[in-house]
């Protein structure tokens, strides 16, 4: 019943600042996200003799590899606790990584011995938003992928204080949560939404205690619809590396 209502919440509650107002939409426009990362995804699926000790060894000889240099981070995301046979590498730095050095990292400590994955790697712009409770040591959270574009008219710009009134909100029913946005500026009217979570009983109930007594949950609720179109969601357990 949690992980239902969770997921619930975590699919509708997006954004708002919708504006009748052509003007406002107009200078809307102009608000860019102050992105301070880049991330890049690679996605993978386990070779079949593969063992999740093979993958452990495998991911461990990769952090020792990137260990002193502290602008990179890495998680690794799979659908579930039990479940191994596919897993998304999630990289995080500050210019210090690019496709080529990825790959050239992931061939030397042997990634083709393990997995095969998509020659093509992700890359994107991101912003973190962040409840006050978030624990950023946590060594696992709760994380959901969204894919979605903005509905016309409607930008970065429009959604902005709705963002911040989501956190606030959050934070008055305790809620340990992050927000990453990420953007491909090959494609302003596409982004991905992460919602992250802590993966703990007691967080579930916060969650459910905002979705059902919050006065303002739906009109976020609404207010996303006015602003953007959701076409897929993916859960994962996340493992944070580094």
């Amino acid at each position: 019943m949690h992980k239902r209502a969770i997921y619930l919440f975590i699919a509708i509650f997006l954004f708002s600042c919708s504006k009748d107002n052509n003007e406002l939409k107009s200078l809307s426009s102009l608000i860019q996200p102050n992105f301070s990362k880049n991330q890049f995804f690679i996605e993978c699926n386990k070779n079949p003799k593969t063992t999740i000790l093979d993958l452990e060894g495998f991911f461990s000889s990769v952090v020792e590899s990137i260990n002193d240099n502290k602008n990179i981070g890495l998680r690794v995301f799979f659908p579930s606790a039990e479940n191994f046979d596919r897993f998304i590498i999630n990289f995080k730095t500050n210019n210090a990584l690019n496709n080529i050095k990825i790959d050239e990292l992931l061939f030397q400590e042997g990634i083709e011995k393990h997995a095969s994955c998509r020659s093509q790697i992700s890359k994107f712009n991101s912003v973190n938003f962040s409840a006050d409770s978030f624990n950023n040591k946590s060594n696992t959270n709760s994380v959901e992928l969204i894919n979605c574009n903005y509905l016309d008219g409607y930008n970065y710009g429009t959604i902005q204080i709705s963002i911040e009134r989501l956190i606030t909100n959050l934070n008055y029913y305790d809620v340990n949560y992050k927000l990453e946005f990420l953007q491909n500026n090959n494609n302003p009217k596409k982004f991905v939404w992460i919602n992250v979570f802590e993966n703990t009983d007691d967080n579930q109930n916060n969650i459910m205690n905002y979705v059902n007594k919050s006065d303002e949950f739906k009109e976020i609720q609404d207010e996303f619809t006015r602003n953007a179109n959701c076409s897929s969601s993916l859960k994962y357990l996340s493992y944070n590396l580094k």
